[in-house]
């Protein structure tokens, strides 16, 4: 087992990163669950496949998750508020996610590494060799513009509930700030449903999704008319059967066999990029291959390791 320092010297003060690392590698080694870094998670990991579930936010919930002794979807886990609607409408609030191997793993984040085999015999797991979200958002596009009359009249109706949404979400992204929607806040702020609304008639669905800026530009209200206080219902249940049809049933391997040996095919195939870490510039791996399991995970049950960044 790889050990981190456990204490500093008197006088100097600990860096949050430092206490995180003190204290998931105390949990660790009082669970015996096995350390890795940079330099030898490859050695020790070896050529066997093996799915990992990383920290991309906050690297204290790693604490969190190794006292709880559980991985939970962010539904279970009261975290829903940042799932993407149009995730929900595919499920991925209710499931915890696993990738091939690095997967979204960076030099610098936190992760926890599993066994597959293991977690392929868990009740409800599934396997996916596709981006269901890119998959999804596309069908999602050509939905909204088939309903595009009615989509409009809805958001001209709900208004009120549009710019609400859109202004707690902001502000949860930026963590109480605008970031790039600053002229949308203030007393002279502009109309967010209005422009959304304009970029619609000029560009239709299909066209407001290329326009980018840090964040994408129309993605919080082309996110937001998916959920249940916007949407009609009868057209949400006709988009969420659809995607049920096109996205989820066609790209999902089912049963403990049958993901095991998708597993093993994905792996031999291309074992060399799951074994990469992300860049430092990227959050997304050039494929995305997930394990799913719904509701909740014992990690005591599959865990193999913890990976732990040197900085």
């Amino acid at each position: 087992m790889t050990h981190i320092e456990k204490s500093k010297p008197a006088g100097i003060e600990i860096k949050p990163s430092d206490r995180v690392k003190k204290m998931a590698t105390e949990k660790a080694e009082q669970l015996g669950i096995l350390i890795l870094n940079e330099e030898n998670i490859d050695e020790i990991l070896g050529d066997k496949p093996y799915l990992s579930h990383t920290i991309v936010t906050n690297p204290e919930k790693l604490i969190r998750i190794l006292e709880a002794g559980e991985l939970q979807s962010s539904k279970k886990s009261g975290s829903a508020a940042m799932t993407y609607e149009s995730d929900r409408l595919i499920g991925m609030d209710t499931n915890v996610f696993f990738a091939l191997g690095k997967g979204y793993m960076r030099k610098d984040t936190y992760s926890l590494i599993f066994d597959p085999e293991i977690l392929a015999k868990m009740p409800d797991a599934s396997f996916v060799e596709d981006d269901l979200m890119k998959i999804e958002g596309e069908i999602i596009r050509e939905f909204l513009e088939e309903h595009s009359e009615e989509i409009v009249m809805v958001i001209n109706q709900k208004r009120g509930v549009l710019k609400e949404t859109f202004e707690k979400k902001v502000n949860r992204i930026f963590q109480g700030g605008y970031g790039i929607y600053h002229q949308y806040f203030g007393e002279h702020a502009r109309d967010r449903t209005q422009d959304f609304l304009e970029a619609i008639k000029l560009k239709r669905f299909k066209g407001i999704d290329t326009e980018k800026e840090v964040i994408d530009q129309f993605t919080i209200l082309s996110d937001v008319i998916l959920s249940e206080e916007i949407m009609p219902p009868k057209l949400r249940d006709e988009l969420k059967k659809l995607l049920q049809e096109k996205v989820i049933k066609p790209h999902t391997v089912m049963g403990t066999k049958n993901i095991q040996d998708a597993i093993s095919r994905c792996w031999k195939a291309d074992d060399s990029l799951y074994k990469r870490f992300l860049p430092d510039d990227r959050h997304v791996p050039e494929k995305v291959v997930e394990l799913r399991v719904a509701d909740e995970v014992e990690i005591k049950n599959a865990i193999i390791a913890i990976y732990m960044p040197n900085k």
